[in-house]
């Protein structure tokens, strides 16, 4: 496989404050700029600096014929690459409990400054499925009976609990938790004349009883040679964990979030034990997608969700995709690939990213 094949839609995840996507080019020939387009300025600048300015605008600069100095940043529009899908951050337990802890007035001013029209106005988001690494203590999902493999007590409670006072000194709002927080985020968006949030949702693991290791994670110690895992699904219960995924958008939806796109897991070579994970394999999950995922989604009415593979480095990415794309051929469950912007982040695939 060609690498120009991974421009379908790829789409590239950053848990961080924002998502920054830009094409950029060596050794421009300024001779061959369109004189057409010189009158072309741009329409708005807005400066964040160590130099003291927080979001301040900045006057309008017209592009000139000649040479850049210094760090120079060239600019295409003709050329045309992936399309983006959007930019944003993440909702995270972690970001809920963290604004817990301001008074409901001053929490609707950040969530404002984040998806408000006059403040960042970000389109794409992730969450997460149950427990990760930016919960506040972890170690849950959202179908913690054994053997339930009808998923009779699933539940998203979870996401709802809220945080205590008596446990989290501090806290103002003590109902306040991740689905309300992304409740909130929606309704600063339904105001607006695009009202879109994109949201995709990664599980950093199945629940604890559906992997081989039988427990969330196991830390790398002395004893297994500093090999830690997050385990990987049992053969018996792929499909069960398939139709948990499925329940939680169903769930969601009921609760007024539709969630765009999903990945399977995130991170799926591990994480060597740190904190919730699970494994997959790019035939594994290829198997998961063709015949389990994929197939449930259109069962359920749900085929507009997008699935995105792989979630995880850089440096993975051709190996995923040379597995996953070739098997997704006929059924065209596979939306694109979410990309983690760590390892390798210098030219790897340029001519994509």
């Amino acid at each position: 496989m060609k690498i120009n094949k991974l421009t379908k839609h790829l789409v590239s995840l950053i848990i961080a404050s924002s998502l920054l996507l830009s094409s950029c080019a060596k050794n421009p020939n300024p001779q061959a700029l369109d004189s057409s387009k010189l009158s072309l300025s741009t329409s708005q600048i807005i400066l964040t600096s160590s130099g003291g300015d927080r979001q301040s605008l900045k006057e309008n600069v017209k592009f000139t014929v000649g040479s850049a100095q210094g760090i120079a940043v060239y600019i295409y529009p003709d050329s045309v690459k992936q399309t983006i899908d959007g930019i944003g951050t993440s909702f995270t337990e972690s970001s809920a409990y963290v604004l817990a802890h301001l008074d409901p007035q001053k929490r609707k001013e950040v969530m404002q400054n984040v998806y408000g029209e006059q403040g960042a106005n970000f389109s794409l988001t992730r969450t997460h499925m149950g427990a990760c690494d930016f919960c506040v203590d972890g170690k849950y999902s959202y179908a913690d009976t054994p053997g339930d493999t009808d998923l009779r007590d699933f539940n998203i409670s979870e996401d709802l609990r809220g945080f205590r006072t008596s446990d989290h000194p501090g806290i103002k709002d003590t109902e306040y938790d991740l689905l309300p927080m992304i409740q909130e985020a929606l309704s600063v968006k339904r105001n607006q004349d695009d009202p879109e949030l994109r949201i995709i949702a990664s599980a950093w693991t199945a629940p604890a009883w559906m992997k081989d290791i039988e427990d969330w994670y196991q830390l790398m110690t002395p004893e297994n040679n500093y090999q830690g895992t997050g385990g990987s699904l049992k053969p018996e219960y792929v499909q069960t964990y398939s139709d948990y995924i499925i329940k939680y958008i169903e769930a969601y939806k009921n609760a007024g979030i539709d969630i765009w796109g999903l990945t399977p897991v995130n991170e799926p070579h591990g994480n060597n034990g740190q904190w919730e994970s699970m494994h997959f394999t790019p035939e594994s999950q290829s198997e998961f997608v063709q015949n389990h995922l994929g197939p449930g989604l259109k069962s359920a009415g749900l085929s507009n969700t997008k699935i995105l593979v792989y979630d995880q480095n850089r440096d993975g990415l051709e190996h995923w995709t040379d597995v996953i794309f070739p098997a997704d051929q006929a059924n065209k469950y596979v939306y694109g690939v979410a990309v983690h912007w760590y390892e390798s982040t210098f030219k790897v695939y340029e001519e994509v990213f």
